[in-house]
């Protein structure tokens, strides 16, 4: 991102947008008008009606489609970045990754994840087993993650720059600011993703682990993600792919 006049002023430039009383999310539930930023749902990831490639099937050999800067889906992206970057920085664009193949592989885990965990677990919501998080990388990579039929992200093959200190795997952040100092500078400006990354269950991450540990107490369960502090974590890693899409 490149330096800019702080976010408010970028703000009192937009056009106005009409408040709806209603938001429906990509699970068919809705939301009141007025709801936190916490409770409102990412309208892009789980929402596919919004997409904007041939047939919305995420198909075509471009998978980068503008975000209407009237959108809700632009003041989500929006207000979730400026609210973790804690430092003056411009949004020049927003864009929507449109992979369907990644992202009806991503659906699948996690609907298979969120299903056993919640079966031992009935009290935590899908909410809490799926965040939206930050991810900075070189060009390239950011390249071939976002065109990857397959997987976009290869997690025992990443290597991170902090020395992979919370164990093996992809890292991302809850804040925009980690993920900023490792996104790549090209002409002034950087790029990152925003991602939905099912984190399920989490455990703390130690350097050298290359397999999540077993769940405490149980035999056949494993944890799902690792973190840098499982009380309060803002950095998380994950060794399986499918569980993030951009």
């Amino acid at each position: 991102m490149g330096q800019c006049l702080p976010s408010w002023t970028h703000r009192r430039m937009r056009p106005q947008k009409k408040k709806a009383k209603m938001q429906a999310n990509g699970e068919g539930s809705a939301k009141r008008m007025g709801a936190s930023p916490k409770d409102r749902p990412y309208a892009g990831a789980p929402n596919r009606s919004l997409w904007k490639s041939p047939g919305q099937k995420g198909m075509a050999d471009n998978k980068l489609y503008p975000v209407s800067i009237a959108s809700r889906e632009y003041d989500f992206v929006e207000e979730h970045f400026m609210k973790t970057m804690k430092m003056i920085a411009c949004i020049i664009r927003i864009e929507r990754v449109e992979n369907g193949r990644q992202q009806e592989a991503f659906a699948l885990q996690k609907k298979n994840v969120v299903k056993d965990i919640r079966e031992q677990l009935p009290a935590l919501t899908k909410k809490q087993l799926v965040r939206m998080l930050f991810h900075g990388t070189k060009q390239t990579a950011i390249h071939d993650i976002i065109s990857n039929n397959a997987a976009g992200y290869i997690p025992l093959l990443s290597s991170s720059r902090n020395g992979a200190i919370y164990g093996d795997g992809t890292y991302f952040a809850r804040d925009a600011v980690y993920s900023h100092g490792y996104a790549e500078v090209v002409d002034g400006q950087r790029q990152m993703l925003l991602n939905e990354v099912l984190v399920g269950e989490w455990t703390q991450g130690v350097q050298g682990t290359r397999a999540y540990p077993k769940v405490v107490g149980s035999k056949n369960r494993s944890y799902n993600s690792l973190v840098n502090n499982p009380n309060e974590p803002s950095i998380f890693v994950v060794q399986h792919s499918y569980q993030a899409y951009p």
